[in-house]
């Protein structure tokens, strides 16, 4: 199954999860839950976990662990009560995962109850728990919590070295403490957020070959490296990253967006017409464009990394799935109502620009989550995030 699984044959691994009666073993149905969620199945993950759960099979920390990965389809309030019935919660493993998933959703000090709550915590509980004080712009909160877990004796990782210098990069007034991080962190090749935001161009496309040659499966660094080449309208360079890529099978993650409305859960991807209400999304689109316009907004193209002409790149923009997503959240929810839109990836520039607009236009507060931290977009049009993520 495991071997069906890594070869995206998931038809034939579930043929045979069934042939051979694995149905009361717990550790067969993680396998297959673990299994569609590596091939993006999380539906089908989903599904497989409330059979699992109807039949009687109890589910282990492994199980919990796992399941907790398959946002936006399943929120972490479903899990959390049957954990706390197990007391997995208390375990490292489930915890963290635990955490990690109210992270996402910016319920922090939810997060805190589940990290305080952790018997034996790691440095991935750590890690996660920092993270998700740095994405949300509680930047003394994350600077204390490093600052005892060195003091504890704990070793940071990677990932807590790309949360601390996220926060010291998002502000100047960290910048004496981001020296001392740096000190530490250059052994562990995490100053990637530092350099982009303060457009260290040349020094971060040194960085990215560097870790292209010591980690050649590190997605992070080829997509550094291709964009930096785009945006510096070397094209022919970008064109050999992407083909080094496709030689060697690091695949670029597609950047979706998806928003709860009246309970159920809406993912877009970039350009989405697969939407019923499509017409009226774009229709809602169209609007704010032109509001936006009479507001003195020009699209800046410059965040199209893709060699086409300005009206094309122009039309790119417009159809960000973060963009998608707060049209229908618009027309969906009663006028005044707060958003929240959640992005796999980090939103761009220009996207950032017609938010804070659209708050202002609309008169609404919108908080939008990505990859780097939390956006709170204020009905006056600010940004809690200064510019800065």
């Amino acid at each position: 199954m495991v071997a069906y699984s890594k070869c995206m044959e998931m038809f034939n691994a579930l043929r045979l999860f069934k042939e051979m009666g694995f149905l009361g073993n717990v550790v067969a149905w993680t396998a297959m839950i673990s299994g569609f969620l590596q091939n993006e199945g999380k539906e089908e993950a989903l599904d497989l976990f409330w059979e699992m759960r109807r039949k009687g099979v109890r589910p282990n920390e492994f199980t919990y662990s796992v399941i907790l990965t398959a946002l936006p389809v399943i929120s972490p309030s479903e899990v959390h009560a049957q954990v706390v019935k197990t007391n997995y919660e208390r375990s490292s493993t489930v915890g963290t995962a635990l955490l990690d998933a109210y992270v996402k959703l910016g319920k922090v000090d939810e997060a805190s109850k589940v990290f305080n709550g952790i018997d034996d915590k790691d440095i991935v509980a750590w890690s996660a728990m920092l993270a998700g004080y740095a994405q949300t712009g509680e930047t003394e909160a994350a600077i204390k919590m490093f600052s005892d877990l060195t003091k504890g004796g704990i070793k940071p990782n990677e990932f807590t070295f790309s949360s601390i210098l996220n926060v010291c990069a998002a502000t100047t007034a960290s910048m004496g403490p981001g020296k001392q991080f740096h000190g530490l962190a250059i052994k562990s090749r995490l100053d990637f957020s530092c350099m982009r935001v303060h457009k260290k161009t040349e020094l971060g496309r040194s960085a990215a070959e560097k870790i292209i040659e010591m980690k050649p499966e590190d997605l992070a660094a080829y997509v550094l490296l291709s964009n930096m080449y785009a945006e510096s309208g070397d094209w022919q360079e970008r064109a050999k990253v992407r083909k080094l890529m496709n030689e060697r099978n690091v695949k670029k993650e597609a950047a979706y967006s998806w928003i709860e409305v009246k309970n159920k859960t809406y993912v877009f991807l970039a350009g989405d017409r697969s939407h019923p209400l499509q017409d009226q999304i774009y229709m809602k689109l169209e609007d704010l464009s032109t509001r936006l316009k009479d507001l003195g907004y020009k699209p800046d193209t410059s965040y199209v990394l893709q060699d086409i002409d300005d009206e094309l790149k122009e039309a790119v923009l417009a159809q960000h799935s973060e963009r998608l997503a707060i049209a229908f959240e618009l027309i969906s929810t009663p006028k005044g109502s707060p958003l929240l839109i959640i992005k796999n990836l980090r939103v761009c520039g220009d996207c950032h620009v017609v938010i804070k607009l659209i708050a202002k236009i609309e008169e609404r507060e919108i908080v939008v989550r990505d990859t780097n931290r939390f956006h709170h977009f204020s009905s006056d049009g600010v940004c809690s995030c200064g510019h800065f993520w």
